[in-house]
């Protein structure tokens, strides 16, 4: 079985690659560093690399996901507001919350708050969800990146 060759796909695979490429090779000239030290080559290379990899993500994809003429008849409906609201509002709490009650609570409300906005809302999953996230989170942020972000403040 062969597959079907989509050229705008493959174009822009092309494109993707050729950018990607180029900002990888021109960022070489300068020093990348770690994590830990960020030299001034460190965005660019690595920019460039998650542009390959989405022009392969976006190649492959093409062959799986639906075509344009699949979404003619999509309308605009109130769950969709739902979502983007209730991400909004999420995000919106993490700031608010990072800022005067630490990292813990903010991202525990981000994930739950955000996750109001599906269709598909269970509460038990959604806390279960915020707190796995919130806790991962934290271990990555705060003990393997040694970012300095308190867990818990109490400013009112």
């Amino acid at each position: 079985m062969q597959l079907p060759i989509n050229k705008k796909a493959l174009l822009s695979t092309g494109i993707m690659w050729l950018l990607g490429g180029g900002i990888m090779r021109l960022s070489q000239h300068y020093e990348i560093g770690s994590l830990q030290m960020m030299g001034p080559g460190f965005m660019p290379y690595y920019c460039g690399l998650l542009i390959l990899i989405l022009g392969c993500i976006y190649l492959l994809a093409s062959y799986v996901l639906p075509t344009e003429s699949d979404f003619e008849n999509v309308s605009f409906c109130r769950s969709r507001l739902r979502g983007w609201f209730f991400i909004f509002l999420g995000m919106s709490s993490f700031v608010y919350l990072g800022d005067n009650f630490g990292f813990l609570p903010a991202s525990f409300a981000l994930v739950f708050i955000s996750s109001l906005g599906s269709t598909e809302f269970k509460p038990v999953s959604a806390l279960l969800l915020s707190l796995i996230v919130s806790l991962v989170g934290a271990f990555i942020f705060l003990y393997l990146l040694d970012l300095q972000i308190p867990l818990f403040t109490a400013s009112f």
